[in-house]
């Protein structure tokens, strides 16, 4: 039986609306059980207390402990309600890529009038191979795409062809890493050069050794002080006095805090975005040798995905200094933003110089996934044959890829040598620009490892 990729997509559709119905009622119920512990907990509080000061202690602490956990159940559901939603818009785009246009982007940006090719072949923009192929996730992997379609190396021509094959047949695989388009925008303008904003960014604590200790010991002293001035009032003194020379601490490291947090602050879900992917590949079992040395660079020592999310982690910490009263209160007491300040720039130290490693690897597992999706979208179309004989390009029954199966008309082509050239004659509109398109392209997706729209096609590397 013949197998129908758009016929398998609607399936997962349906399975996956049946399931987005169940996980609604569930969220609805636990949204309502939510709301009765709320009312029942408030609400028994003053009859409990007046029976007795311990029956009202129980109940404030049974009844947060059971708001915790139907919140984290709710939360669950509704984190699985989203990423249905999100693998519902995925599915969606591979049904109406050509109506709606394609959700990870059609590459107008990368649009070249002077390339010596990309612009007549239609490379790219709307209606165009990229816009066909593109399922990038991160910006790096789709600069890296774009830059196959531009510069093309066909020294691995064999390898990259085993690597579509395999990573065709893995869908859990192809939906996890799909899924990591939504958690952070690859079109935000402050992601465009990763690897540039790690080689700018300025340090300010790391030189300043002894201030950590220091900050810590008079974070103890004054949340002591605090406490005992319940018991003893005289130290309510001493703490305002602490609280004060706190203040003048935190004013004066505002400046680099500032500055280091304008660096940071948007990018915790980049990092976020890149653990996911690293974790999605590492989780997946390779056969293909080449492949698997990719992914070996992702298995250091460094534990690369616990690495990326450490800094978004502390990213998001940082961020606590936008909530005026938790971030006031963090800083008095602990001094939080310098101490996250530091830790930031500690993991940079660390790792500044590995990250452009783990960028480039995590950005050709992106565009070879791009390749594979076309594979298996068209398991009609073959993968060309590398040929060491005279024949320089031997094609049978090819077609152009973006032309409907039912509208296409198909032609045999054969180029022998260096000195045969073909004159291509015909009234207008016959065709004759669409039939060099044709073999343009199919044999640009061919160097690149790429199947083609073809019933076979022989070409010399």
């Amino acid at each position: 039986m013949t197998f129908m990729p758009m016929e398998y997509y609607q399936k997962r559709i349906d399975e996956l609306n049946l399931i987005q119905q169940k996980l609604s009622k569930q969220s609805n119920a636990y949204a309502f059980v939510r709301l009765i512990v709320i009312v029942l907990g408030i609400g028994l509080i003053y009859p409990l207390f007046k029976l007795s000061g311990i029956f009202g202690i129980l109940e404030i602490i049974l009844s947060i402990a059971l708001f915790i956990f139907v919140f984290r159940k709710h939360d669950g559901i509704n984190k699985a309600k989203e990423r249905n939603d999100n693998l519902l818009k995925i599915l969606d785009n591979e049904i109406n890529l050509s109506s709606k246009g394609n959700i990870f982007g059609n590459g107008e940006k990368y649009k070249d009038s002077k390339h010596i090719y990309t612009s007549d072949l239609d490379i790219f923009g709307n209606y165009s191979i990229f816009n066909l192929i593109n399922r990038t996730v991160t910006n790096e992997g789709e600069n890296l795409l774009a830059d196959k379609f531009k510069n093309i190396d066909f020294s691995n021509i064999g390898n990259i062809q085993s690597i579509i094959k395999e990573l065709s047949k893995y869908d859990k695989f192809k939906e996890d890493f799909l899924l990591s388009f939504f958690i952070e925008s690859k079109n935000n303008e402050d992601n465009k050069d990763i690897t540039n904003w790690f080689d700018v960014f300025q340090y300010s604590f790391l030189k300043l050794k002894y201030l950590r200790p220091i900050l810590y010991l008079i974070s103890i002293i004054t949340i002591a002080t605090l406490l005992l001035g319940f018991a003893f009032p005289d130290f309510w003194t001493y703490s305002a006095l602490l609280v004060a020379i706190n203040f003048v601490i935190v004013i004066k490291f505002t400046q680099n805090v500032n500055k280091i947090h304008n660096h940071v602050s948007k990018q915790a879900d980049l990092f976020k975005k890149y653990a996911n992917i690293v974790k999605t590949i590492n989780t997946q079992n390779f056969d293909t040798h080449y492949i698997i040395e990719l992914q070996n660079n992702l298995k250091s020592n460094d534990n690369i995905e616990f690495q990326l999310k450490k800094l978004s982690g502390l990213i998001d910490k940082l961020d606590y200094r936008l909530n005026i009263i938790v971030g006031t209160v963090l800083n008095i007491l602990m001094f939080w933003d310098i101490h996250y300040s530091y830790k930031i720039e500690k993991w940079m130290n660390t790792n500044s110089s590995k990250i452009s490693g783990w960028i480039d690897t995590i950005a050709e597992f992106d565009s070879l996934l791009s390749f594979s999706i076309l594979h298996f979208n068209n398991p009609d179309w073959i993968f060309p044959t590398i040929s060491d004989k005279a024949v320089y390009i031997e094609a049978k029954a090819i077609s152009h890829p973006l032309i409907k199966k039912e509208n296409s008309i198909t032609n045999d082509y054969k180029i022998d040598g260096k000195s045969q050239f073909d004159i291509i004659t015909g009234s207008n509109m016959a065709g004759k620009s669409t039939f060099l398109r044709t073999i343009g392209v199919n044999t640009l997706l061919a160097l690149n490892g790429c199947p083609v729209c073809a019933e076979g096609l022989r070409f010399r590397n």
